[in-house]
């Protein structure tokens, strides 16, 4: 063999080499970036509609206008989230069936939290006997009546992780609603906080109303049908800015957000989940 074909042999192994080990390269690489399927699977929820309650206490029944309004404001949370094949309806026992078929599970503890998060924030003066006391749990047990007044409870885990629940007393008629709320938004921070700032009329009102009071009077805000803070008024009158705490997650938070800038005319309960 001549130097010519000396050289061209080593040149064809070294060649043969490098091919093989960008084929190998070539499929680690390819292994490595490949995307995770996405797991999915079917999710059904059932859930009630509770109906209002007015100033003076009387019930006011679901009616057929409100279920429709309820039925358009639920499509668009679910387009908010991206989830746009969901077969939602309403029963013959009033209940609603939402079903998702092939949602991912990704989304599946947004979707339940969306139903959950009605989004209807009332803020309240309370009764000079309305904190945890037995005339609030009795008047919450409808033992008692005070008139112009009514019962909330506020869930709180105490130093067992036990779930102890308190009892508030407040003033019927809110004297702030959410349809003062200009912006909700969740903290990047403390998961579980969401801002909120009024609208200058809500400002206000909130000024207003804290005007109305003295310090150490109680302000209680309910979310939803429960209490979600009850504070002491420790200085002349509020603004328009303060934050609701205790959400679980990023989630729950993001979905509370969306639902008090969006609430539903109704509060909704959430009575079954089927995979």
């Amino acid at each position: 063999m001549g130097w010519g074909g000396f050289w061209e042999f080593w040149l064809m192994k070294i060649f043969g080499c490098l091919l093989s080990c960008f084929f190998v390269l070539g499929g680690l690489v390819s292994g490595q970036v490949k995307p995770a399927v996405e797991k999915k699977s079917d999710l059904t929820l059932m859930v009630e509609i509770l109906p209002n309650v007015n100033d003076v206490g009387e019930v006011v029944p679901v009616d057929v206008e409100g279920r429709k309004r309820l039925m358009n404001q639920i499509t668009e949370r679910l387009g908010s989230i991206m989830v746009m094949n969901a077969e939602i309806n309403i029963l013959k026992n009033g209940k609603i069936e939402a079903v998702f078929e092939n949602l991912a599970d990704a989304k599946r503890e947004a979707v339940v939290g969306l139903f959950k998060a009605s989004g209807n924030l009332t803020i309240h003066s309370a009764h000079p006997e309305g904190a945890n006391t037995k005339l609030a749990k009795a008047v919450f047990d409808k033992e008692e009546i005070v008139p112009g007044f009514m019962a909330a409870v506020q869930e709180r885990m105490n130093d067992e992780d036990e779930v102890v629940n308190h009892y508030y007393l407040v003033r019927r008629k809110p004297a702030l609603t959410g349809e003062h709320i200009e912006a909700a938004f969740p903290d990047q921070v403390e998961k579980g906080n969401v801002y909120i700032r009024l609208t200058a009329k809500g400002g206000e009102r909130m000024t207003d109303f804290t005007k109305s009071l003295k310090r150490g009077d109680l302000i209680v805000t309910i979310l939803d049908g429960k209490v979600v803070s009850a504070a002491s008024l420790n200085t002349d009158s509020l603004g328009r800015n303060f934050v609701i705490s205790g959400q679980q997650n990023a989630e729950e938070s993001q979905a509370l957000a969306e639902a008090l800038l969006s609430p539903f005319g109704y509060q909704l309960k959430v009575t079954e989940v089927k995979k």
